[in-house]
């Protein structure tokens, strides 16, 4: 089992406190009134007409600028009296806290270390407080990611206390106080790595991440990409723990440690498409030579579970990268980031237009645009 002097968290400690950088899309949300504008006049340039590749030669910062200039047509904002009344008035619902109660002994259930009393109640309280603070539904998924923060707090506090110490989760008001503090550190990781627990019922984010997975995947893989579309088997199925928790469901703690300080080092989001397709190209031989009735079984054993098999995959999606025309990563942080701020500002009210406007442009993109002057230079 990882501890934290093993797997080095403290990347991942100091990463995430000191929080997103200035240029984050993700900084300094707050609440925001919805406005009367048209499903059209919220949806991303790059979606409606970035995706089609910008074949006249225009630039991917071009584009972008559209982009931004079309979604930046926020929602007013709100005075500083009612931002703190909408702040205090938001509550978890019962249907939330039941679902959250049900997730915790689900969390990592082959570790015993999860399934101490303290520890679930010490993870009840961080993603309630999660919720709360950051005014969400709960989501499932998210317990994958809090539990990692809680295990950290928890063997940062038992690294720190006198044996004479009461276990700081038996007050759940205490959590937090010690050297590491998992509330914190929680919040800033997932504003700047895993975005989707802000998405709402749209949605936007991760379909928005599954469609760039898709196009990669058919790009440098087709024949991949094609049998598992002939036998039935969508990324939504199997990708979407990936998008979700960064990875977190079903991948080893030890491992799943070492690939987060990585990532947080790298700190690059649009990082994320390249690790997915490494792993399905990891698995492609085994993939590819089952039957259509067991592809699903053949996809559900990609992973990383083994450090080792961590290092190769990392590896080979720095490669796929490096492969791959660069107007694809620069449009995919385009556009998830006008995507991402406007989920933000947008309220339930009026969210779901604008969501299902854009959701009907992503799912009329199947392939990944590549500009003249890539081709000429490949």
């Amino acid at each position: 089992r990882a501890t934290p002097a093993a797997t080095s968290p403290s990347v991942l400690a100091a990463s995430a406190v000191s929080g997103p950088p200035p240029s984050s899309p993700l900084e300094g949300r707050g609440p925001g009134v919805a406005t009367g504008d048209s499903a059209e006049d919220h949806e991303p340039e790059e979606a409606q007409d970035g995706c089609t590749g910008g074949g006249d030669g225009v630039a991917p910062s071009a584009v972008a600028a559209g982009a931004e200039a079309n979604i930046a047509a926020a929602a007013p904002e709100v005075t500083a009296a009612a931002a703190v009344e909408e702040k205090e008035a938001f509550v978890l619902s019962e249907a939330d806290m039941h679902t959250i109660r049900v997730d915790i002994p689900r969390t990592r259930a082959g570790d015993s270390s999860f399934a101490r009393p303290e520890m679930r109640v010490r993870l009840e309280a961080l993603m309630t407080s999660f919720c709360k603070e950051e005014r969400v539904r709960y989501m499932q998924g998210l317990h994958e990611v809090a539990g990692v923060f809680a295990y950290m707090e928890a063997a940062s506090e038992a690294a720190t206390a006198s044996p004479t110490d009461p276990p700081a989760a038996a007050n759940p008001s205490s959590a937090g106080s010690g050297a590491f503090d998992a509330a914190a550190c929680l919040a800033a990781f997932v504003r700047r790595f895993v975005p989707c627990f802000y998405d709402g019922e749209g949605f936007v984010v991760l379909h928005v991440l599954l469609l760039f997975f898709r196009q990669l995947l058919l790009y440098h893989h087709p024949d991949l990409h094609n049998q598992l579309e002939e036998a039935g088997v969508s990324p939504i199925i199997y990708a979407t723990p990936w998008f979700i928790t960064l990875f977190a469901s079903r991948t080893p703690l030890a491992v799943l440690l070492r690939l987060w300080d990585k990532y947080i080092v790298r700190n690059e989001p649009a990082f994320l498409p390249f690790l997915a397709v490494a792993i399905m190209a990891a698995e492609k031989a085994a993939i590819l030579a089952a039957e259509e009735d067991e592809a699903n079984l053949a996809v559900d054993r990609a992973g990383m579970n083994s450090l080792e098999k961590l290092e190769a995959i990392w590896a080979a999606a720095v490669a796929l990268q490096q492969q791959t025309p660069k107007s694809f990563a620069v449009r995919m942080s385009r556009v998830l980031g006008r995507v991402k701020e406007r989920c933000q500002r947008q309220r339930s009210s009026s969210e779901k237009p604008w969501a299902e406007s854009v959701l009907a442009r992503v799912e009329q993109e199947r392939r990944l645009a590549v500009m003249p002057t890539e081709v000429i230079a490949h």
